[in-house]
Protein backbone atom coordinates (compact mmCIF):
# COMPACT_ATOMS: atom_id res chain seq x y z
CA UNK A 1 0.00 0.00 0.00
CA UNK A 2 2.98 2.31 0.52
CA UNK A 3 4.45 1.60 -2.49
CA UNK A 4 1.28 2.61 -4.00
CA UNK A 5 1.19 5.93 -2.10
CA UNK A 6 4.52 7.08 -3.00
CA UNK A 7 4.01 5.92 -6.85
CA UNK A 8 0.79 8.25 -7.37
CA UNK A 9 2.42 10.91 -5.52
CA UNK A 10 5.61 10.90 -7.57
CA UNK A 11 3.01 10.42 -10.82
CA UNK A 12 1.50 13.68 -9.45
CA UNK A 13 4.73 15.40 -9.05
CA UNK A 14 5.78 14.77 -12.63
CA UNK A 15 2.83 15.47 -14.41
CA UNK A 16 2.66 18.94 -16.57
CA UNK A 17 1.00 21.26 -14.64
CA UNK A 18 -1.38 23.88 -16.99
CA UNK A 19 -2.41 27.40 -16.07
CA UNK A 20 -3.18 30.41 -17.49
CA UNK A 21 -2.14 33.91 -16.63
CA UNK A 22 -5.23 35.88 -16.87
CA UNK A 23 -4.89 39.70 -16.03
CA UNK A 24 -8.01 41.42 -15.32
CA UNK A 25 -8.95 44.50 -17.31
CA UNK A 26 -11.89 46.52 -17.28
CA UNK A 27 -13.22 48.76 -20.24
CA UNK A 28 -14.22 52.05 -20.51
CA UNK A 29 -17.74 50.84 -20.74
CA UNK A 30 -17.37 49.03 -17.32
CA UNK A 31 -17.37 45.72 -18.61
CA UNK A 32 -14.77 43.17 -17.25
CA UNK A 33 -12.71 41.09 -19.28
CA UNK A 34 -9.53 38.84 -18.55
CA UNK A 35 -6.44 38.76 -20.95
CA UNK A 36 -4.69 35.34 -21.04
CA UNK A 37 -0.98 36.89 -21.01
CA UNK A 38 0.41 33.64 -21.90
CA UNK A 39 -1.55 33.69 -25.07
CA UNK A 40 0.23 36.43 -26.29
CA UNK A 41 1.90 36.57 -29.76
CA UNK A 42 3.60 38.20 -32.42
CA UNK A 43 2.93 36.85 -35.81
CA UNK A 44 3.95 39.13 -39.10
CA UNK A 45 2.00 42.25 -38.81
CA UNK A 46 -0.90 41.32 -36.15
CA UNK A 47 -0.84 40.87 -32.65
CA UNK A 48 -2.78 37.15 -31.60
CA UNK A 49 -3.92 36.56 -28.26
CA UNK A 50 -6.71 35.17 -26.03
CA UNK A 51 -9.96 37.25 -24.10
CA UNK A 52 -12.12 35.59 -21.80
CA UNK A 53 -15.68 37.37 -21.10
CA UNK A 54 -19.22 36.61 -19.84
CA UNK A 55 -21.59 36.32 -22.76
CA UNK A 56 -25.21 36.49 -21.40
CA UNK A 57 -25.98 33.72 -23.99
CA UNK A 58 -24.01 30.91 -22.16
CA UNK A 59 -23.72 29.63 -18.86
CA UNK A 60 -20.25 29.62 -18.81
CA UNK A 61 -17.34 32.38 -19.97
CA UNK A 62 -16.51 32.27 -23.24
CA UNK A 63 -12.72 32.81 -24.65
CA UNK A 64 -11.56 33.96 -27.69
CA UNK A 65 -8.77 34.62 -30.37
CA UNK A 66 -8.37 37.60 -31.55
CA UNK A 67 -6.45 38.85 -34.21
CA UNK A 68 -5.23 42.78 -34.21
CA UNK A 69 -2.78 45.21 -36.85
CA UNK A 70 0.05 45.93 -34.86
CA UNK A 71 0.06 49.47 -36.39
CA UNK A 72 -4.08 50.01 -35.31
CA UNK A 73 -6.55 48.34 -32.78
CA UNK A 74 -8.46 46.61 -36.69
CA UNK A 75 -9.41 43.28 -35.02
CA UNK A 76 -10.88 40.01 -36.17
CA UNK A 77 -12.85 36.88 -33.69
CA UNK A 78 -10.45 34.23 -35.12
CA UNK A 79 -11.78 31.11 -32.71
CA UNK A 80 -14.76 30.96 -29.79
CA UNK A 81 -14.21 28.50 -26.94
CA UNK A 82 -16.60 27.57 -24.38
CA UNK A 83 -14.05 28.24 -21.00
CA UNK A 84 -14.08 24.52 -20.29
CA UNK A 85 -12.94 23.43 -24.01
CA UNK A 86 -9.90 26.18 -24.00
CA UNK A 87 -9.25 24.42 -20.47
CA UNK A 88 -8.91 20.98 -22.09
CA UNK A 89 -6.97 22.08 -25.07
CA UNK A 90 -4.58 23.83 -22.35
CA UNK A 91 -5.18 27.01 -23.96
CA UNK A 92 -4.82 25.60 -27.84
CA UNK A 93 -1.55 28.30 -28.62
CA UNK A 94 -0.35 25.83 -31.03
CA UNK A 95 -3.33 26.37 -33.57
CA UNK A 96 -3.80 30.44 -33.18
CA UNK A 97 -2.68 31.09 -36.62
CA UNK A 98 -4.26 28.64 -38.44
CA UNK A 99 -7.65 31.04 -38.60
CA UNK A 100 -5.66 33.90 -39.87
CA UNK A 101 -7.93 36.77 -41.94
CA UNK A 102 -7.03 40.27 -43.87
CA UNK A 103 -10.77 40.89 -43.08
CA UNK A 104 -10.56 42.87 -39.77
CA UNK A 105 -12.92 45.71 -38.43
CA UNK A 106 -12.20 48.94 -36.52
CA UNK A 107 -12.47 48.20 -32.88
CA UNK A 108 -15.08 50.49 -30.55
CA UNK A 109 -13.12 52.43 -27.92
CA UNK A 110 -15.27 51.55 -25.07
CA UNK A 111 -15.15 48.09 -25.69
CA UNK A 112 -13.32 44.68 -24.13
CA UNK A 113 -11.07 44.12 -27.52
CA UNK A 114 -9.63 47.98 -27.14
CA UNK A 115 -8.84 47.64 -23.52
CA UNK A 116 -7.20 44.39 -24.50
CA UNK A 117 -5.50 45.34 -27.54
CA UNK A 118 -3.79 48.08 -25.57
CA UNK A 119 -2.60 46.38 -22.69
CA UNK A 120 -1.18 43.58 -25.22
CA UNK A 121 0.58 46.50 -27.24
CA UNK A 122 1.84 48.25 -23.86
CA UNK A 123 3.21 44.33 -22.95
CA UNK A 124 4.94 43.77 -26.02
CA UNK A 125 6.57 47.40 -25.96
CA UNK A 126 7.78 46.62 -22.21
CA UNK A 127 9.13 43.27 -23.41
CA UNK A 128 11.02 44.89 -26.52
CA UNK A 129 12.19 47.18 -24.49
CA UNK A 130 13.44 45.09 -21.49
CA UNK A 131 15.09 42.60 -24.69
CA UNK A 132 17.06 45.28 -25.58
CA UNK A 133 18.29 46.59 -22.58
CA UNK A 134 19.63 43.01 -22.07
CA UNK A 135 21.43 42.60 -25.03
CA UNK A 136 22.82 45.92 -24.38
CA UNK A 137 24.61 44.82 -21.11
CA UNK A 138 25.88 41.64 -22.96
CA UNK A 139 27.80 43.75 -25.79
Amino acid sequence: MKKIIIFLLLLIAISPAYAVNWLNLTANSGRSVQLDTDSIKQYKNYYLYNIKYKDDKFNEPLVVTMQSSIKSPFSARLKVYKESEYTSLNGDYENMTNNLTTSLEPVTFNSIVFVCYNKVKELELAKAVNSTVEQNFKN
